[in-house]
């Protein structure tokens, strides 16, 4: 994810996996965080696909990973990437140029192009949200706040 997408989208997407495992323990909750963020530091780090398996397949040699839910290591930035609310949207994919052109929303699944995602914005749907015409395209964007890592993209 965090490859092919960006390390937030990649965060966010990881966090919603969790929180769709109803059930799960407080330490198995912990031990996927973990391993997760160890997933996304290497598919940042690394350009290629074939280098990051190589890279995973090392982790568990070098103790990185969490295998054992009696792990006493504990992860707590990944509670951070929670959504926010109304500022619960995720870019997927941007142009050549760096224009959002798709999005996610956490909180309701719904995945939007995005012509589809300033429509939203206008009728009302994503009140953290605006619409600002960039190069006389219409383009969503974040409303201002004092956050500075929830912003689309």
């Amino acid at each position: 994810m965090a490859q092919r997408y960006r390390k937030k989208a990649a965060q966010l997407l990881g966090w919603l996996n969790e929180l769709v495992n109803v059930g799960q323990s407080a330490a198995e909750e912990n031990m996927n965080f973990w391993n997760n963020y160890v997933g996304i530091k290497y598919g940042k780090k690394c350009k290629s696909r074939p280098k990051l398996a190589d890279l995973l397949r090392e982790a568990p040699k070098n103790g990185e990973l969490i295998t054992d839910i009696k792990d006493t290591r504990k992860h707590s930035a990944y509670k951070e990437t929670r959504p926010e609310k109304n500022k619960q949207i995720v870019v997927l994919k941007q142009s050549k140029s760096g224009r959002n052109e798709l999005f996610y929303d956490l909180l309701s699944g719904a995945l939007m192009k995005r012509g589809a995602f300033v429509r939203q914005i206008e009728s009302g749907r994503y009140p953290g949200y605006r619409v600002s015409i960039i190069h006389g395209v219409k383009t969503p964007v974040s409303k201002s706040d004092d956050s500075t890592g929830n912003n689309p993209g």
